[in-house]
């Protein structure tokens, strides 16, 4: 499931190019089960649309670089910091 999160490249800022409908129906499945699991069911699915179509290859890169094993501490700890800085502009916007 991870792997479909990071791999979202075909959704480019809300334009879809290739297989529309199967990105779009990956991309509704993995919201919908991640919303079933925290408590705000409607603002964790809102906050995940926008990223999605956010389209920020650096926020993809980041979280890759948080869950790979060949990941060095510091790295992790410093791409942790650095993706929660547009989160927080993004809920900030709220």
């Amino acid at each position: 499931m991870l792997l479909t999160c990071l791999n979202v490249d075909g959704i480019k800022g809300g334009v879809v190019e290739k297989g529309e409908k199967e990105i779009k129906q990956q991309l509704t499945r993995l919201i919908e089960y991640y919303s079933t699991t925290l408590p705000d069911k409607a603002r964790v699915v809102d906050d995940l649309w926008k990223f999605a179509r956010m389209h920020g290859r650096r926020s993809y890169q980041l979280i890759r670089f948080c869950v790979s094993p060949d990941s060095e501490y510091k790295k992790v700890q410093r791409s942790m910091v650095s993706f929660s800085k547009p989160c927080l502009h993004m809920v900030a916007l709220r």
